[in-house]
């Protein structure tokens, strides 16, 4: 850690902004975008946010989300509504199963080769195809991809009721 410092600020005992309390360090570390209550400070990888209570590194919408509702129950998580990762905004954070989590999705996975959630590709058209309960369900193949997209966004209301 000193190295790190000395390397970063040029001097071992120096370090980045210090605040008596967590609610301090989300008051003098967000920033309103839009709607959202983004977190300037430490992102994790994912581009979560990241503050360090005591000796433990927390998220802090997580904290955020406890600090008003109290302990998060088991099997719970906290899913964005905004779809922005970085925001700790109370109105836009709710609690969701891991299944409702993972439904709600701004769009495709990174390693989608269509770009668009739920189409994949075959041959040279497209194919609408949902997983649920661990059993996949094809909604048709279509020439063009904007077809495709309709008609997945169509069947995930029917499947899940969202988008």
């Amino acid at each position: 850690m000193h190295y790190q410092r000395v390397m970063k600020f040029g001097d071992p005992n120096k370090g980045g902004a210090r605040y008596s309390t967590p609610a301090e360090a989300v008051e003098k570390r967000t920033r309103v975008e839009g709607d959202c209550l983004v977190w300037t400070g430490h992102l994790s990888v994912k581009g979560y946010p990241r503050m360090n209570i005591g000796d433990r590194l927390v998220l802090v919408y997580r904290w955020v989300w406890e600090r008003e509702h109290g302990p998060i129950p088991d099997g719970a998580e906290v899913d964005h509504i905004c779809f922005n990762r970085a925001c700790i905004n109370l109105d836009h954070l709710r609690l969701a199963d891991r299944v409702s989590n993972t439904r709600h999705r701004s769009g495709a996975q990174p390693n989608s080769k269509s770009g668009v959630r739920n189409v994949h590709k075959r041959g040279d058209q497209w194919v609408v195809r949902l997983k649920s309960k661990r059993k996949h369900y094809e909604f048709g193949i279509f020439d063009t991809i904007e077809e495709a997209e309709v008609v997945a966004r169509a069947a995930r209301r029917e499947m899940f009721g969202t988008d």
